[in-house]
């Protein structure tokens, strides 16, 4: 068993690894990793930031490696209204994942809560379900403003055996700032991906306010179940191809970190063979699918290269990305 003392912020990062190295002998996947450190971070998070001396959390492996139990205990004060706490948002201040004992319950696979005004213990069991068998085929290509070294726009992909998460944004203007901000939504995705799209894009508007605000497309391909959900704000263009058939997919008026009304979570269909096109406004929108029967091909990256040839704009950053799914 492992035991680890959390009393200050600097432990938050020490059990994330301590934990992460302890599950090695688990066949988690990426996907399944990163929903392990959110778990680790807000569980650690929590000791901190919501009791007097913090705490320890108690990690130990299950039988045949399955998977993993944590516990998180602490003496004290204990929590008032433990419903309550489980809303996202509720229990989570600056320094964590921004989820809360919500975003606990929701990642782990078993979750208790007992809590007295003697102290909190939070038992989870983690296991390894998914097999790392790659559903998708993604091709990309993405330059800056011409003139300009570096990139507003920016794109990310977590393919997994149950959901893949894909996202392409651009950030408002060009050159630094731009860069700046759209490297921040990278690390909000590469932090946050493992968590329901609402989340992800509630959580990064607030690290993103005061910056320039990107436009966002972020989408979860649920393979199992055969649906894409998506959430579209401001101008990232995003076409579903399939059985010969294009159409364009809904968005919103909005920013992330900007102006955000209230999104909306869209379903479509995703079936095998289905492709995805998704470009920001630095690619013009003109072009027609018809006209490069190669899309629903092998070789993504050689079609983004000609789209990106032949409709990039000289006045913006400008990023095209196909998604095919090879089943």
């Amino acid at each position: 068993m492992l035991r680890i003392r959390v009393q200050g912020d600097y432990d938050v990062g020490t059990a994330r690894r301590q934990i992460t190295e302890f599950s090695l002998p688990v066949s988690f996947s990426d996907l399944e990793l990163a929903q392990l450190a959110i778990i680790i971070t807000e569980m650690a998070t929590n000791l901190v930031r919501h009791t007097i001396h913090g705490g320890v959390i108690q990690c130990e492996m299950m039988p045949d490696h399955q998977g993993l139990v944590l516990e998180a205990i602490d003496d004290g004060p204990g929590i008032a209204s433990d419903i309550s706490a489980l809303s996202d948002g509720v229990s989570t201040q600056g320094g964590s994942m921004g989820g809360g004992l919500g975003a606990i319950q929701r990642l782990s696979d078993s979750f208790n809560l007992t809590t007295n005004d003697i102290g909190t213990k939070v038992r989870i069991t983690k296991l390894a379900q998914e097999k790392e068998n790659p559903r998708l085929t993604v091709g990309v290509c993405s330059r800056p403003y011409p003139g300009f070294d570096v990139n507003g726009d920016g794109f990310y992909v977590c393919s997994g055996g149950v959901r893949s998460v894909i996202a392409v944004y651009d950030a408002l203007g060009h050159g630094k700032e731009a860069y700046d901000t759209a490297t921040l939504m990278y690390k909000c995705l590469q932090e946050l991906h493992g968590l329901e799209l609402s989340d992800i894009v509630n959580i990064a508007h607030k690290r993103l306010l005061y910056s320039r605000g990107v436009a966002l497309w972020l989408g979860a391909v649920y393979h199992n179940d055969n649906r894409l959900s998506y959430i579209s704000l401001g101008n990232v263009e995003a076409r579903l191809i399939t059985n010969n058939h294009s159409q364009t997919l809904l968005n919103q008026n909005g920013t992330v970190g900007g102006h955000m009304p209230k999104h909306k979570i869209n379903e479509i269909s995703w079936m095998p063979g289905s492709v995805l096109s998704l470009a920001t406004d630095g690619i013009s929108s003109r072009w027609q699918v018809e006209d490069y029967p190669e899309i629903v091909g092998n070789n993504s990256n050689r079609v983004c290269q000609r789209l990106l040839k032949e409709w990039g704009r000289n006045t913006d950053d400008a990023t095209i990305m196909i998604v095919r799914d090879i089943r």
